[in-house]
């Protein structure tokens, strides 16, 4: 399948560089392949079967080898035999592995977990889905539920078992997604909502609570935010089902770059989204990616790092706030 990207609405040339790697892509088929042999899988969604790496099990193809290779997984496998942290999975159903290394976070989960999940009901499947025990946030166990999945968590380093889905990634790497699958994803989700949450069509999600990437001047923003009607979130104090339908109602959604951004997920199609991110061309595209996979209108505003490691992992943002009014203003008056 071929992917291309529209810019942003409120694109500016000069900007070009930062987007122009990210406007047409092509996504691999999907698929899912059942394997009956004998098969070990790691906390870290890596699956080893018939003496090979499952690649599908991967971030990307080449992710184990740029960490170390095999000799790191029969290291991992040694610690877990002699610390006793094997366990063996004896119950015949059909079992499913949809993690990957970096799943247990809420944008991994939504955007790399779960989709598998989705093709594999899709072709007839209904998977008991394997969850290391890590994986203990109620977002994850409630996004199940709403699927009508089961699943089993393993509270070992590593579980061997016998015969086991294995669904393939919907994109050569992260942040890039199967536009169909992530909408059909979201359909279901939306099916079993407990509640109706509504707190209007202008929402700010605010990234106070985080450790890192939040807004230095946040306090002005906010300010200036609710002048322009927004109400102020923060998604760690709401359920899984309050987000889900908060977003549904917003026509408007603005927050820092992070997790929350996911939740565009959730939101109509039409939507705007306005991401506050670091200038800074490393910084992955991953939201913009997502907002048109969804038909989301997408807006931005670089920032400057509020200290100078200028890092995207972790660099707090300082928000230009005359800026700042002008794109809210674009954003509450423009007919996208």
């Amino acid at each position: 399948m071929n992917i291309k990207r529209k810019l942003p609405s409120n694109f500016r040339s000069q900007d070009i560089d930062y987007f122009r790697e990210q406007l047409e892509i092509n996504l691999p088929p999907i698929g899912v392949r059942v394997t009956n042999n004998y098969w070990l899988l790691f906390t870290s969604g890596i699956l080893f079967s018939l003496f090979k790496i499952e690649k599908q099990s991967l971030l990307y193809d080449s992710r184990l080898s740029d960490n170390g290779g095999k000799i790191l997984l029969v290291k991992r496998f040694i610690k877990a035999i002699l610390k006793n942290k094997i366990q063996f999975l004896r119950k015949h159903a059909e079992f499913i592995t949809i993690t990957n290394e970096w799943s247990q976070n809420y944008f991994h989960w939504f955007t790399e977990a779960l989709p598998k999940l989705v093709v594999a009901t899709e072709k007839g499947f209904k998977p008991i889905v394997l969850l290391p025990a890590i994986y203990n946030s109620a977002f994850q166990f409630r996004s199940l539920e709403l699927m009508n999945i089961e699943y089993r968590i393993f509270a070992g380093e590593v579980l061997i078992g016998k015969r086991i889905i294995i669904p393939n990634r919907l994109a050569p790497y992260s942040a890039h997604y199967n536009p169909p699958v992530m909408k059909r994803m979201v359909e279901l989700l939306k099916l079993s909502l407990a509640g109706d949450a509504n707190k209007g069509n202008k929402i700010y999600v605010s990234r106070r609570q985080a450790a890192k990437r939040r807004i230095k001047n946040e306090e002005t923003v906010i300010e200036v935010l609710k002048a322009f009607g927004f109400y102020i979130l923060e998604t760690e104090d709401l359920s899984l089902d309050e987000q889900i339908s908060i977003m549904h109602h917003a026509d408007i959604f603005v927050s820092a770059h992070g997790a929350g951004l996911t939740n565009m997920i959730f939101c109509k199609e039409g939507t705007k989204i306005f991401e506050l991110c670091l200038k800074n061309k490393i910084l992955d595209k991953c939201y913009f990616n997502l907002a048109n996979a969804m038909d989301l209108h997408y807006y931005y505003q670089f920032c400057e790092s509020a200290d100078s490691t200028d890092d995207y992992h972790t660099s707090d943002l300082v928000v230009d706030i005359q800026e700042l009014k002008l794109n809210l203003f674009k954003l509450t008056n423009a007919h996208d």
